[in-house]
């Protein structure tokens, strides 16, 4: 059932039946994670086909993920496509949309909020929002979104507890784990710091309203973990923000989605687990096992914000684990990643697809294999030791 604004008990919409492994469209745009030339080489219909086929029934975007939209969106508009994997358009009662969750055999996540690298570039205002939802809808080709999140909603909210440096967010994680309190001071935790956490309100409520008129199946938000002491608790912005939109529009989100904090090299989210359920939200969804690019033999881009040393520690300890165990540090990071129910990959290959489902496989039926085990145990180890395990590189946005 749909959450309602006026009543005092919000019903709460069941999980979306997603895969466990969700396609990430941030690979099928030029330039950041791959050439033209090979995406011309390995065509993002290629691999999105071979995902669809084999048991991935998700795809994740956004408009700042360049011309990823676009793309996917001419792929899905296909006759073949469409007679293969049926997109149903349905009109729905308003006060009771989306009760069957077997509409398609796929599910399209977006983003709204964020359309370039710069502070500049967010723009969360309420008439953007609808706009930016509607324009996905029509570049994709479909007439509702499954999920759409808040994106980055860390670079619009109040820094409140946080550490910034000109225009940089510094992020620590020299905390111990939190202690998880089974019943949250709602009170204390959701309130507003300004103009900022403001803004995120209205453009939430703006999402919500998509809800209610069936555009959209679920609201989000979307980010990576920023730790910060508060009132004797480190909490995180996502938290903060899912506290807050709870408090003001009497609805807890669907979904929040992190990026890079369920990693072998930085496993933070999963202590918040129990934070983020504490305030409602329907489901987690946990993105970039590989650290964007970092946990690879090949090793991250130019762009990625990992500083110099853990990227020497990383591609020491790739050299290691291959020569050592005979094992790619990506598949590591995977199995590591895996355990958890519903993980965003980007796949610029049908090989990269097959890895991750060979990965799937062996993480639902382990078998006798200790190497990787303790393969993983000597990462943590050496993670450990550097001061690199669960430390998050700086957040970036001028």
């Amino acid at each position: 059932m749909t959450a309602s604004h006026n009543s005092n008990k919000p019903q709460i919409d069941a999980p979306l039946p997603l895969s466990p492994i969700i396609l990430g469209g941030a690979t099928f745009q030029s330039h950041i994670y791959n050439s033209d030339e090979e995406l011309k080489r390995n065509t993002p219909e290629s691999t999105l086909l071979f995902a669809l086929r084999n048991g991935i029934n998700a795809i994740d975007t956004s408009p700042y993920y360049g011309n990823s939209e676009s793309v996917i969106g001419k792929i899905l508009s296909k006759p073949d496509f469409r007679a293969e994997f049926p997109r149903r358009s349905v009109v729905f009662p308003l006060e009771r949309p989306f009760l069957d969750f077997n509409l398609s055999s796929y599910c399209i996540l977006t983003k709204c909020g964020r359309y370039g690298p710069k502070t500049k570039d967010f723009d969360y205002s309420p008439d953007r929002i609808i706009r930016s939802v509607k324009e996905s809808c029509r570049l994709m080709g479909t007439d509702y979104l499954d999920v759409v999140y808040l994106h980055d909603v860390e670079f619009v909210a109040e820094d409140h507890g946080e550490f910034r440096k000109g225009g940089h967010c510094i992020v620590s994680l020299d905390h111990p784990k939190p202690q998880l309190d089974p019943a949250p001071q709602t009170e204390t935790y959701a309130q507003s710091y300004g103009p900022g956490d403001d803004t995120i309100v209205s453009a939430a409520k703006a999402l919500f309203q998509l809800k209610q008129e069936g555009v959209i199946r679920r609201v989000g938000i979307s980010g990576k973990l920023q730790f910060f002491h508060f009132f004797g608790y480190p909490l995180g912005t996502l938290l903060r923000m899912s506290h807050l939109i709870a408090a003001k529009l009497g609805s807890p989100l669907d979904v929040v989605m992190s990026y890079s904090c369920l990693t072998l090299q930085n496993n933070a989210l999963e202590h918040y687990l129990g934070y983020f359920n504490a305030t409602g939200v329907g489901q987690i969804i946990s993105a970039s096992p590989l650290g964007n690019g970092l946990l690879t033999t090949r090793g991250p881009h130019d762009w990625h914000p990992a500083p110099e040393a853990l990227r020497q520690n990383i591609k020491e300890l790739a050299t290691t684990v291959q020569a050592s165990y005979h094992l790619p540090l990506e598949r590591l990071a995977l199995h590591h990643s895996l355990y958890f129910p519903h993980t965003v990959i980007g796949f610029s290959s049908i090989e990269e697809v097959k890895t991750a489902l060979d990965v799937l496989e062996q993480v639902r039926n382990p078998q006798d294999d200790v190497s990787l085990g303790v393969a993983k145990a000597a990462i943590k180890d050496a993670l450990k030791t550097s001061g690199f395990l669960d430390w998050s590189w700086p957040m970036i946005c001028d």
